[in-house]
């Protein structure tokens, strides 16, 4: 069963709403990512990268936030700080 997240005509997946969970992050991190982050695509998917320069003081722990979107569904959410990618 998925979740519309918010008004942004995306669903959440059961997967998406277990790691959330698992890992602290919550919807409003999700909005942010999507409306701030850098939006990178990959075969059928769209990665979101929420990187240094994409967060403001208030947002300061949502760097390294990830999202994995294929059609309008969110299918994981995870942090990862260290990984490298050109997402200029």
């Amino acid at each position: 069963m998925m979740r519309e997240l918010a008004s942004t005509g995306l669903y959440l997946s059961d997967h998406v709403l277990r790691r959330m969970n698992q890992r602290g992050i919550n919807k409003e991190d999700l909005i942010y990512a999507l409306m701030n982050g850098a939006k990178k695509h990959i075969s059928n998917a769209v990665h979101v990268f929420v990187g240094k320069k994409h967060v403001d003081r208030e947002h300061g722990s949502l760097n390294g936030l990830r999202l994995v979107v294929v059609g309008n569904v969110v299918i994981t959410a995870y942090k990862n700080k260290t990984a490298r990618w050109n997402w200029s």
